[in-house]
């Protein structure tokens, strides 16, 4: 049977500053286990940490070996353990883990809903799905970076209007994962969403 479990959404993360939305999502609950899925070089991790206290036990997992290798080197005598691994076929049994994050990875993904139910397959009843993507929109850019030089913000926008347009004509990833979340989130099998 699937678990049922609040889903944080949005980028409530944003330039390693805990969000108050994240912190009441966690209020009076302490997992004491987390996957980190896609955990590149497990920052996601080192926020929840923070967040959640030393005591807490991550598993991090990314199909890149390097990601993986510099994950270990970086986080050596903690209380965390990095696995090469794919997103769609994680080496845990079902409802391993209290709280799944993933952090950037959806939108490099082909198939997000596999992703997510691959993730809720690991946790547990009552646990609790963390997915952090950034807006890929150009318009949204442009409100987060009002201050920049003018010449370096319409080349950012132009460069992110290029990558883009090209996600959308290869179908690499998913490049407006941020904006369905709630929807994909629903057909990975998902209940009780809290979107932030």
């Amino acid at each position: 049977m699937a678990p049922e479990a609040p889903l944080a959404l949005r980028d409530l993360l944003w330039r390693g500053r805990v969000n108050s939305q994240l912190l009441s999502l966690f209020a009076g609950a302490r997992p004491s286990r987390c996957a980190d899925v896609g955990a590149g070089d497990g920052e996601l991790g080192d926020w929840l940490e923070a967040l959640l206290g030393s005591s807490l036990r991550i598993d991090g997992f990314d199909a890149d070996p390097e990601q993986v290798q510099r994950a270990r080197r970086h986080h050596r005598g903690r209380a965390r353990r990095f696995e090469v691994a794919d997103a769609f076929d994680l080496p845990v049994r079902d409802g391993t883990y209290a709280l799944t994050g993933c952090r950037a990875l959806l939108v490099h993904t082909s198939d997000p809903i596999r992703v997510m139910a691959e993730m809720r397959r690991v946790t547990s009843a009552g646990g609790v799905l963390l997915a952090i993507e950034a807006v890929l929109r150009p318009e949204v850019w442009a409100e987060q970076t009002p201050t920049l030089h003018p010449e370096v913000s319409t080349l950012r926008r132009v460069v992110h209007a290029a990558l883009l347009e090209g996600a959308r004509r290869t179908g690499v990833g998913c490049w407006d994962a941020a904006d369905r979340l709630g929807a994909l989130a629903a057909e990975a099998g998902w209940v009780d969403c809290v979107l932030g």
